[in-house]
């Protein structure tokens, strides 16, 4: 019953933030959301990429080492 309660005070107080701004606030708030939405991804994949970079690098030292044998 407590988290009943949480879930709906913290939805109530969310509707009434964003019923009391205009329509440039709205967009504002839309425009941050997407930007940290952007932000995330590019984060995501650049760590991908860094990784999968990073394994590669390892084969290939891997790969030096053992034909040095």
């Amino acid at each position: 019953m407590e988290k009943v309660n949480t879930i709906t005070h913290w939805s109530v107080i969310t509707v009434g933030f964003f019923n009391g701004l205009s329509v440039n606030q709205w967009f504002a708030v839309l425009s941050l959301v997407i930007g940290l939405f952007t932000l995330g991804v590019n984060w995501f994949y650049r760590h991908k990429e860094y990784t999968l970079k990073l394994r590669d690098e390892q084969r290939k030292l891997k790969t030096q080492l053992e034909n040095q044998k």
